[in-house]
Parts: structure tokens; C-alpha cells; sequence
């Protein structure tokens, strides 16, 4: 009976640390970004990054997060965004998050005060609580997706959303005025697309907003 406990408990910590193994031990610089990889489904989450001494990384400026990152010759799918990721990250002004990404953890964004866009790729399914906490001067979210993504009730929390205007597919203004959370932005504006100079054959480009 104790060899069976025993075999049981070695099997049980096998298993653990075979789970374990499937994370990198520590976030990975890639780009300008930190990303933890899961290399069992090779899939990478932008997380927080830590310099050599411990000290956070800052992010600053207008960031473009990549639908995919190669990390020693694997390809590794961008599929979220982690908890804290980019917090109190002031010099930030504008997010561009990728059709790959389909969640957003709590407080991503939290404290980033000079933030004046984020956009939301088609595949955001779910945004966590308080992703913009203290973004002050928030001006515009633009979403692609045509249905709304499931928020936390306070995903929004703490930022002025009688000014920051909400930009969404123009099919899909109606199903953003009904969805919960979605619905308590003041000012809603159509995304329209039409085809223009500049413009590929193959798809229409986003060329402005028109106020509804």
C-alpha cells in the first residue's frame, strides 16, 4: 500500500513538473516586447518585463504587438496579453493589438496616463477588470470585431467615457450599443471603410470616422 502511495505521489509530481516544463522558466525579450512562451502549444502572451536588476520595463510610445514571435527559430502564435503587462507605462500613447490575441488580462493597461488609443483585434473574446484603470487622457477605443467581447463589469473603470469615443464596425453599431459595459460609452462612432487611392484590390481600408 505505501509503494502504491509513493508511485502515486512521484507520478503526481512527474506530471507537475512536465506541465512546468511546457513554460519557458522566464519571460523572453522578443522585439521591444516580454513575452512568456508556452512551448507545448507554442503560443506567447505579452507579460512584464524585468531588466537585469529586477526594475520593470517602460514601455513608451505608439506599439504595434505582433501576431506571432520567433524565439530561437519557433514560431510562437501571440494569443493574450497578461495581467500588469503594460502598467504604469506613461510614455505609452497608442496599443495596436493583434487578430491573434484573444484575451486581455486584469489591469494590462492600468496607469498608463499618457495612453491615447487602443485598438482591439477581431479575435478579443474576453477583456478582464480594470484594463484602462487611471488612463486619463484615453481618447479613442476602436474595435474591428463585429461582436462585442465579454468584459468584466469594471473593465472600463476609472477613465472618461462621456469623451473617449468608442469606434466600431458600422454593422455592428447596434450590438455594441446593447452589450453590457459596451453600452455606457457616451459617445459612439461608425467605423466605415470604402475603397481610395492607396487602397489594395482586395480589401477596403479604414479611411475615417463619422460621428452617429
Amino acid at each position: 500500500m505505501k509503494q502504491i502511495k509513493l508511485l502515486r505521489v512521484l507520478a503526481g509530481g512527474l506530471l507537475w513538473l512536465l506541465a512546468l516544463g511546457a513554460l519557458t522558466a522566464q519571460p523572453q525579450k522578443i522585439g521591444e516586447l516580454y513575452y512568456s512562451l508556452d512551448n507545448e502549444y507554442k503560443t506567447a502572451g505579452v507579460t512584464i518585463g524585468k531588466d537585469d536588476d529586477d526594475n520593470r520595463i517602460l514601455y513608451s510610445g505608439d506599439i504595434v504587438i505582433p501576431e506571432s514571435v520567433d524565439y530561437e527559430g519557433t514560431i510562437y502564435a501571440v494569443t493574450s496579453i497578461g495581467e500588469y503587462a503594460f502598467y504604469d507605462c506613461t510614455g505609452l500613447t497608442s496599443i495596436e493589438i493583434p487578430v491573434s490575441v484573444t484575451e486581455i488580462g486584469a489591469w494590462a493597461f492600468q496607469k498608463c496616463g499618457g495612453l491615447l488609443s487602443l485598438t482591439f483585434g477581431e479575435s478579443v473574446s474576453k477583456i478582464d477588470c480594470g484594463i484602462v484603470n487611471d488612463c486619463d487622457k484615453l481618447q479613442r477605443l476602436i474595435c474591428t470585431s463585429e461582436k462585442p467581447a465579454a468584459c468584466h463589469t469594471y473593465a472600463f473603470q476609472n477613465i472618461h467615457k462621456n469623451r473617449c469615443d468608442l469606434v466600431v464596425p458600422e454593422t455592428a453599431l447596434v450590438a455594441y450599443k446593447n452589450a453590457p459595459v459596451w453600452s455606457d460609452f457616451r459617445r459612439k462612432w461608425r467605423q466605415y471603410r470604402r475603397r481610395g487611392a492607396g487602397c489594395p484590390e482586395s480589401r477596403s481600408c479604414l479611411c475615417g470616422w463619422r460621428p452617429h
